[in-house]
């Protein structure tokens, strides 16, 4: 659909429309944990059978916006062992397996749209072993179903993380082609946290978004040239946000600087480890003051909140 996409919005622009887009470089969408893989299409609700009310009547109340996180922890518990009694019942897991491989009407399921060599496994504490690995790998190794293999991990381990590849790595490189599409991370400024009780399961493009886009699509697949890169990082996006003295080295703008190498910028997060800094990058100007130093940070704390009146 990539193309019909990026002809509407070529259309649209030749009709005097200002419109623009944005994406982060990664075919993986954020993830979340195994259970909805084994127990409804896609993320998206679906109508159980009558035999399996409490189980449906647990997802609705969980719902609910007015919960303590006590009390969706407790439900979430229950829902958890409701999940886990169903699947361990064979005829309710088939008829949990039909409605996650056919989904519904007009909203087929992740799964039946990108097929479970699109599953891959980011954070495990039970079964490490699975780490980095496609489930459709993992039912080959194991000779078994795929569901099957989702099924049981929900029993035995229902906070295993995966993360889904929804994306189509040439309708990315397609649409990044485009005059005006921007690069972004869609995602969130973290500190490095190595030590913690919870899962670290956020996505590789909060710490490697911009160096993905420098190292696989301008070094390693020239898709882009570095001009056109940078520019779809800084120029592009600060002038539709209205940035009129930011995005570009002229006198009178800001000095937003990043001084880096091309033929040594590296993303290093992963799936499995995204909180992980990419390198490459030697020198950081935030208005004017170094934050970074030869690729180390120096403390300093030089930004400043941009509000769209400040234009």
């Amino acid at each position: 659909k990539m193309k019909e996409v990026v002809k509407m919005i070529n259309d649209a622009r030749k009709r005097g429309v200002y419109i623009v887009a944005d994406m982060y470089p990664y075919n993986h969408a954020s993830g979340g944990t195994i259970i909805p893989i084994a127990e409804n299409a896609g993320w998206a609700p679906f109508h159980l059978p009558d035999d399996m009310e409490p189980f449906a009547e647990l997802r609705k109340k969980m719902r609910a916006q007015n919960l303590t996180d006590a009390e969706r922890k407790k439900l979430r518990e229950q829902y958890v062992d409701e999940l886990a009694k169903a699947l361990s019942d064979k005829s309710k897991r088939e008829q949990i397996r039909k409605s996650v491989l056919e989904g519904e009407p007009h909203r087929p399921s992740s799964v039946a749209l990108a097929g479970w060599d699109s599953v891959l496994v980011t954070v495990a504490r039970k079964n490490t072993h699975l780490i980095g690995k496609i489930f459709s790998d993992i039912a080959e190794e194991q000779k078994r179903d795929p569901f099957d293999v989702a099924a049981d991990l929900v029993i035995d381990e229902p906070d295993l993380y995966v993360a889904m590849g929804v994306m189509s790595e040439d309708d990315m490189r397609y649409a990044m082609k485009q005059d005006w599409l921007m690069f972004s991370s869609d995602g969130d400024a973290w500190p490095i946290i190595k030590e913690t009780d919870i899962p670290l399961i956020w996505h590789p493009r909060d710490f490697g978004g911009q160096a993905r886009v420098l190292q696989k699509y301008v070094r390693e697949e020239k898709v882009l040239t570095l001009e056109n890169a940078i520019r779809k990082m800084t120029s592009l996006p600060a002038s539709f946000l209205q940035m009129k003295d930011r995005g570009l080295l002229m006198k009178g703008y800001k000095a937003d600087i990043a001084v880096f190498n091309p033929e040594t910028v590296r993303v290093n997060a992963t799936h499995s480890d995204a909180c992980q800094y990419s390198t490459g990058t030697e020198y950081v100007i935030v208005n004017g003051k170094i934050i970074i130093e030869a690729g180390e940070y120096n403390g300093a704390l030089n930004g400043k909140l941009l509000l769209l009146t400040d234009n």
